[in-house]
């Protein structure tokens, strides 16, 4: 008779914008299991701090922290930690990143691609792995348009900046150990806030140009009214994972987390709403600029011209696969979750108040 193994995950990223949301969802898709945090000590507080601003009081005995850091080797963790998660471990769930679209190239290798290759290494030591889930981006197809499928990985697209390249040869490296290891990979497109209430732990990547067109700083680009994104909630992004980790059916498969077909968000429509919630209409139009493709406005600060790259294709993500594993209703938000997500900066001044302080307001 066969004994059931005790679930046990390990999860990187657990910080982080989608790793906050994930973590109590995971204990609900997985009953009884454990959950062990690879946090890398920073000024942002101790291990302890940090650990305890993850879980619930409910789950606080099944959440565990080991300092660690997937950019030095063995994961930063000593000998006896990484015997003892060897022997109890039955998933990885690796979504440790850096996000910076500007990042300098060494670096977002350092973390993206040999990070990973450090956390295969250390799955592929685990006696009783049960699945390697990989948080990839949609974002690994590069300059490519029309309709990306799960399938695609490499099509002789370029890439945008460093961050696609490291997530893309990230990507590869995970499939290619498929035949050795139980994987299974997750495509978010560009994460926003919750599909409910618009909270989000941190502004970075969208928000940045959104926050410089509600403050009048920025008001033309270079594309037309009706070019879309893709956006997915982050509710959304880390129910479907949640769920899928506790199948096994995710285990060869690949997941985009998006809006999908049909649903990106217009230009005309994510900006004009951001003027209407920041209460900013008496200033300058929003003008849009078709002729000026991959030309930044004058005047655009530094950080916010990889932006303007994302506003030059015409690109839409299958979510067949997610779709036929989990239905419609999981990962198609709703289709007004941008004016929550505004409400939500315009309350919080742009991450600029505490959440106390947003309570008060």
């Amino acid at each position: 008779m066969s004994i059931a193994i005790a679930k046990h995950i390990l999860l990187t990223g657990a910080t982080g914008v989608l790793g906050r949301e994930l973590v109590p969802r995971l204990f609900r898709e997985h009953p009884g299991a454990r959950i062990t945090c690879l946090l890398r000590p920073d000024r942002n507080g101790s291990i302890a701090e940090r650990h305890d601003s993850l879980g619930s009081a409910r789950d606080a005995g099944r959440l565990d922290a080991v300092a660690g850091d997937i950019a030095v080797p063995h994961l930063g963790l000593d000998a006896t930690t990484r015997r003892d998660l060897r022997r109890s471990v039955t998933h990885v769930i690796h979504g440790a990143a850096t996000t910076r679209l500007d990042e300098a190239p060494e670096i977002a290798k350092s973390i993206n691609f040999d990070g990973t290759v450090r956390v295969l290494a250390f799955a592929e030591s685990c006696r009783n792995l049960e699945l390697f889930a990989h948080v990839s981006t949609a974002y690994v197809c590069g300059d490519r348009e029309g309709l990306v499928l799960e399938s695609d990985l490499w099509r002789d697209q370029s890439f945008l900046n460093s961050y696609e390249e490291t997530k893309c040869r990230s990507e590869f490296e995970v499939r290619r150990r498929s035949l050795d290891l139980p994987v299974a990979v997750f495509r978010p497109s560009i994460i926003v806030g919750d599909s409910r209430d618009g909270r989000i732990a941190s502004f970075g990547s969208l928000y940045s140009p959104l926050r410089h067109i509600a403050e009048g700083t920025l008001r033309r680009m270079p594309c037309s009214a009706e070019a879309r994104v893709d956006l997915i909630p982050v509710d959304y992004v880390a129910e479907a994972i949640a769920r899928l980790t506790a199948r096994k059916c995710a285990v060869g498969e690949v997941y985009q987390l998006c809006a999908g077909p049909g649903r990106r968000v217009t230009m005309k429509h994510l900006f004009g709403e951001t003027i209407r919630i920041a209460g900013n209409g008496a200033g300058p139009p929003m003008r849009f600029d078709p002729g000026g493709l991959r030309v930044a406005p004058e005047g655009t600060p530094p950080r916010l011209r990889v932006f303007f790259d994302y506003l030059h294709f015409d690109r839409e993500f299958s979510i067949a696969r997610v779709q036929e594993h989990l239905g419609a209703d999981v990962v198609s938000p709703p289709a007004d979750f941008v004016t929550p997500m505004l409400e939500y900066c315009r309350r919080t001044d742009w991450g600029r108040r505490s959440a106390r302080e947003e309570v008060l307001a």
